[in-house]
Formats: structure tokens, C-alpha cells, sequence
């Protein structure tokens, strides 16, 4: 991996929901989410399903525009337009191109822009060395594992070094043993590359590993009615087995259940 990516290209960015309401009857969508994700800080989205995790995930990617309030980006405290911020986006299923192999699956986004092939590719072999697959760069989707395909995944997220990561279930689909693998190249991703991270999830363990905070949505239509901090702190693949981990997620899933609770 190049130090050009591991820098990134510009400063750190905050990522802020001020009031956001996106509402597609008068119970369902969310409404009123307040709060902010500093610059290199991952918050992770937690409740249950249609909830509207995912919707605000939407928003923050540009996919869908919020029916009241404002989702903006800030950085050094000053309001950016979204066309300066580089963000990169990594969904439940990595959509691979089948014809195209893992590199070329990679490099697609910056062909699309533009960028000479050569560079794209070059470019692309880092971003696939920063998740650990630089051996499969010539291999098609068809030929890799579950686990390999999420990875090329995210490498395409991170070709073009956003300083804002949206990650969407990114490990929903995969056994245990290869989520806590996805997990761990995500937390070695974030530290190189400095980036802001908003994760949506419904795994426990994913939320107390990956996130600096947790932001728990409930009701009809939804909000946030709590932010746990979390507080083992570390992210080191051993604090699983940690006593401190395990009390992480005792306080997640009791505010959870209490949640689900005031949501019915």
C-alpha cells in the first residue's frame, strides 16, 4: 500500500444529521435524528429491521434526499459540499461485475471517471493489498469465497480513499469465522487511512467491535433515543475475549431490548 493512501487526500471529515426526517407515511421513515460522527470516529446504526437504518445511510450517500432537516459534511468546523467529499460505500452484497476479475472489479469506479487505465489499476492492486487479496487480483468473483467477494467489495469502496466509509451490514451474510476476518481488515482499513465510518448493522459483537459509538433507533416513525459510548477500548482482534467486551455487549443488547420494547 502506498503512503498516498495511507494519508488519504484531504483532512478529516465530520459527518452530521441536524434534524433529519425522511418520512414515507405518517408511521414509517425516520424522523427529528440529531447527532454527528467526528472526523475518524465510526458510529454504528443499531434497531430493528426497517427501522430506517439503512434510509439514513442512503441519505449520508446521496442516494435519497431527506424529507426535513439537513445531512451535511464539515470539515475544520466549516461546511463542505458533498462534491468535495470523498465517499465510499460498501452495501450487503459486493455486486461484483462476473466477467470482470477482482482487479478490474476494483479499478471500475475510477475508469468510470476517467482516470487512465493504468492508474485505475495501480490504484486498484493497493486498495485489494490494504484488505489483504493483492494474491487474487487476477481471480473472477466466481472462483472467490463469500468472504474474498466482501473484501473486493470493500477494496472498490476504498480505490478512490474516501474520507467518509458507509457501510451497510457489510458482514450480514457470513459465518462467523469470515465476519470476524471482515471485521478486522475494517479496523486495520480505518486506522491507515484515517477515515470517518458510519455502519449500519444488527450483529452485537460487529457494533462493540468496530465502533466508537453506538446510536440506537426506535419508535414509529424512528429516532434516536439513545447513544451508548463504547468504552472497552481497544481494537485489537483479542479484546473479544475480554471481560470488558463482554460487559459492552451486556449494556448493548439490554438497551437494545429496551428499544424494541418502547418501539411496540
Amino acid at each position: 500500500m502506498t503512503d498516498a493512501m495511507r494519508r488519504g487526500g484531504a483532512e478529516p471529515v465530520t459527518v452530521r444529521f441536524d434534524r433529519v426526517s425522511r418520512l414515507f407515511s405518517a408511521v414509517a421513515g425516520v424522523a427529528g435524528i440529531d447527532f454527528k460522527v467526528a472526523p475518524r470516529e465510526c458510529v454504528a446504526l443499531m434497531g430493528a429491521s426497517g427501522c430506517g437504518k439503512t434510509t439514513l445511510l442512503r441519505i449520508a450517500a446521496g442516494l435519497e434526499a431527506p424529507t426535513g432537516g439537513r445531512m451535511s459534511f464539515e470539515r475544520d468546523g466549516k461546511e463542505v459540499p458533498r462534491t468535495e467529499v470523498e465517499i465510499g460505500v460498501c452495501f450487503q452484497e459486493p455486486r461484483l461485475l462476473p466477467w470482470r476479475n477482482a482487479l478490474r472489479n476494483v479499478a471500475l469506479p475510477l475508469e468510470i471517471r476517467g482516470v487512465p487505465k493504468r492508474d485505475a489499476r495501480l490504484r486498484a492492486y493497493d486498495a485489494l493489498d490494504l484488505v489483504g487479496l493483492l494474491g487474487s487480483a487476477k481471480t473472477m468473483p466466481a472462483k472467490l469465497s463469500g468472504g474474498m467477494r466482501m473484501r473486493v467489495g470493500l477494496a472498490r469502496a476504498l480505490v478512490a480513499q474516501p474520507k467518509v466509509l458507509l457501510l451497510d451490514e457489510p458482514c450480514s451474510a457470513l459465518d462467523i469465522v469470515t465476519r470476524v476476518e471482515i471485521e478486522d481488515h475494517i479496523t486495520h482499513v480505518r486506522e491507515a487511512m484515517h477515515m470517518t465510518i458510519v455502519l449500519v448493522t444488527h450483529a452485537i459483537e460487529e457494533a462493540a467491535f468496530l465502533a466508537d459509538r453506538v446510536a440506537i433507533l426506535a419508535g414509529s416513525p424512528a429516532g434516536v433515543i439513545e447513544t451508548l459510548e463504547i468504552t472497552h477500548g481497544s481494537r485489537a482482534s483479542a479484546v473479544r475475549d475480554s471481560q470488558e467486551f463482554s460487559v459492552t455487549l451486556s449494556r448493548l443488547m439490554q438497551s437494545l431490548h429496551a428499544a424494541a420494547r418502547r418501539g411496540l
